[in-house]
């Protein structure tokens, strides 16, 4: 339960009308958004209006009928502390996105994002009939 200064210091955050800015709180399920939403008090409890889930970063998971790569940029790569050494010689690497080969490599990634964030990311499926033009792109190691 929030305090009444723990209240009035989100409310200052927040702000009102159109000048009003998002802000992020903890509270035990995780983190929230508030994007000017409206509170309203009942007896000892503080409800709010319109609150958001934190947005979850979507990776996408291609396929073909032989294996498949998970796509994950450079930068989080580096967001969680990897780098293309990390790596097997079954991943690939294209103009600044990597390829993580699905047996090790996309595991390797996954665990690292969860340490990091707290959960695991969603990810998009695709499937190419045939061999997938990442067979085709700069292995790694």
């Amino acid at each position: 339960m929030l305090t009444i200064g723990q209240l009035r210091n989100i409310l200052a955050q927040i702000g009102t009308g159109h000048d009003a800015k998002p802000v992020a709180i903890m509270i035990p399920k995780g983190v929230v958004h508030l994007d000017a939403c409206d509170v309203a008090v009942q007896g000892d409890r503080v409800l709010f209006v319109g609150v958001k889930p934190e947005p979850t970063k979507t990776f996408t998971h291609h396929a073909d009928s032989g294996h498949g790569w998970l796509a994950v940029k450079d930068m989080d790569l580096v967001d969680v502390g990897l780098t293309p050494r990390s790596f097997s010689k079954y991943s690939y690497a294209k103009g600044g996105t990597y390829y993580l080969e699905e047996d090790c490599d996309a595991g390797k990634f996954l665990n690292a994002y969860r340490a990091k964030h707290g959960t695991m990311p969603s990810i998009v499926e695709t499937y190419t009939n045939g061999n997938c033009a990442i067979r085709n792109y700069a292995r790694l190691a």
